[in-house]
């Protein structure tokens, strides 16, 4: 997942929520439970903040942003980050087999053939007009879910910026970015089943796209599998009249490019027959049908974003709690579900077929949820963070010990 985001690393929003980080750093080392607890660089931090001289201002600010350092420092280190990633894109194998073969009604498994290089040959990659079925797409978010960028956060944490967009992009193309452990490898069974994956990033279609796709071969997804049409990132135009989006970027009056919605882009594909000729290749069809029967990303955004975007936190989890059923779904018999907006509203529909929702877990650095903490979490002054995150926690999970 990647918005136009102000990454909480350096304002150490996410780190509030674990405000005592000394509390954390003993319950979490069961072991060392009648010695002293071990010190480290983080817990530093927020002693100092505890026991110096700093006005409080000052110890505000190193208590919100203590915590921000372990975030980092598990995406960056940890076995627990690597065997998440694997066990998640394990079991979506699995639920993408199940959802495939209860729904051969729905899906022509037929129509996409990879034949990877071999003997000397190049790698190829074919996609037949559909009738009547569709080619079975998974969706999939690139920054967090199969590309980890925690070297960008690390830059941000550990220099005391924020999230920039032009710093972003030079990142980006570094193109250093490293697999989560499983990606590629799901990637590819997908298409060794007759389906197809399609990136929808907020990533910029216009600037960044060829430094992601270079990033991707180096983490050794196959080019072959990297035509135009799988990308549905930030600017592509869904109104371009020779149904190639992924060609055209939307730009207002002023010549300014236009947002969309991840879920607008699943729903249009969901609802249109894409030509995906190019001029000199006659590997792809110019009437191809696709629907959507996984989506995977690490933010909740990823997946119904027209309900959950900029939303608070009840209306988050009202969100969830339509789509819960979905999250490693592998029964045929459960719908999958899309919210469309209309006239400002958000409408709910069920589709007629079965999807799987994958969520690729660790990212606790930035995302919507943070969003959903206040509607001025950006704003707040860190004394203000502090209260909130106290207040929410209090609220939500909360136990003390009673008096004696």
């Amino acid at each position: 997942m990647r918005k136009h985001k102000r990454i909480a690393l350096a304002t150490g929003l996410v780190a509030g929520l674990l405000a005592t980080v000394s509390v954390v750093a003993v319950a979490c080392n069961n072991e060392n439970k009648k010695g002293p607890t071990p010190s480290t660089g983080v817990q530093t931090q927020t002693q100092v903040a505890q026991n110096s001289n700093l006005s409080q201002t000052e110890k505000d600010k190193y208590e919100v942003a203590g915590a921000a350092w372990f975030s980092s420092l598990w995406n960056t280190t940890s076995a627990e980050k690597r065997a998440m990633s694997k066990n998640a894109y394990e079991t979506a194998k699995a639920s993408f087999d199940k959802l495939l073969e209860a729904q051969k009604e729905v899906f022509d498994t037929s129509k996409v053939k990879y034949t990877a290089a071999a003997n000397g040959k190049a790698s190829t990659l074919t996609v037949q007009n559909t009738n009547g079925k569709a080619i079975p797409v998974v969706f999939m978010d690139i920054d967090e879910t199969i590309l980890n960028n925690y070297a960008y956060q690390n830059y941000v944490l550990i220099n005391k910026l924020s999230y920039n967009p032009k710093t972003w992009n030079e990142f980006v193309k570094a193109e250093i970015s490293t697999e989560l452990d499983g990606a590629i490898d799901f990637i590819k069974h997908v298409y060794s089943k007759g389906g197809v994956v399609m990136f929808n990033s907020n990533r910029e279609q216009e600037t960044e796209k060829q430094a992601t796709i270079n990033n991707l071969v180096k983490v050794k997804l196959d080019e072959a599998l990297l035509p135009d049409w799988v990308f549905w990132m930030q600017g592509v135009d869904l109104g371009a009249s020779d149904k190639k989006p992924w060609n055209h970027i939307k730009r207002d009056d002023k010549g300014k490019r236009v947002k969309s919605n991840k879920e607008d882009r699943m729903n249009f594909v969901n609802d249109t027959k894409l030509d995906l000729t190019k001029e000199g290749s006659t590997d792809f069809g110019n009437a191809v049908q696709f629907k959507t029967i996984m989506r995977v990303g690490d933010n909740f955004d990823d997946f119904n974003d027209n309900a959950t975007k900029r939303k608070g936190l009840e209306e988050r989890n009202k969100v969830l709690d339509e789509t819960l059923k979905l999250f490693g779904n592998s029964d045929a018999k459960v719908k999958g579900v899309r919210y469309d907006i209309k006239d400002g509203k958000v409408i709910k529909k069920d589709q007629d077929w079965s999807e799987s929702y994958v969520m690729i877990g660790g990212n606790a650095s930035y995302g919507g949820f943070i969003d959903a903490l206040d509607k001025n979490i950006y704003k707040l002054k860190d004394s203000e963070k502090l209260e909130l995150f106290r207040t929410l926690l209090k609220s939500k999970l909360w136990w003390e010990p009673k008096a004696k």
